[in-house]
């Protein structure tokens, strides 16, 4: 049932206790996502897997880092219920901004 609530809402840190600035979901059986955090003068990207009624924090994939200011937002989004395709903000070295993508091959 769509909007109806599937188990105990979970929690989910950023590794090392970083602040999380942004998040992206998609879900069809099981949702998929993707976290922004930022440990240090980085930004850092983790993918995760959690399934409806799961009481436990999923554990987090380290995908990619960035450098640049901690204070950014990179603003993931997953495409299609699958979440095969990340989009994401990044800076270029000349100071442009450009959308960067990336393929997940999620297990």
């Amino acid at each position: 049932m769509r909007g109806a609530m599937q188990g105990p809402p979970v929690t989910i840190d950023a590794p090392d206790g970083a602040s999380v600035s942004s998040i992206a979901l998609a879900c069809d059986k099981a949702c998929r996502g993707v976290l922004a955090s930022a440990p240090g003068d980085s930004v850092a990207l983790s993918a995760f897997t959690l399934a409806p009624g799961e009481a436990a924090a999923p554990p987090l994939k380290p995908l990619a880092w960035l450098t640049g200011s901690a204070s950014r937002d990179v603003s993931p989004a997953l495409a299609g219920r699958s979440g095969a395709s990340l989009f994401f903000a990044d800076d270029a070295v000349s100071g442009s901004g450009r959308v960067r993508w990336m393929t997940i091959a999620w297990p």
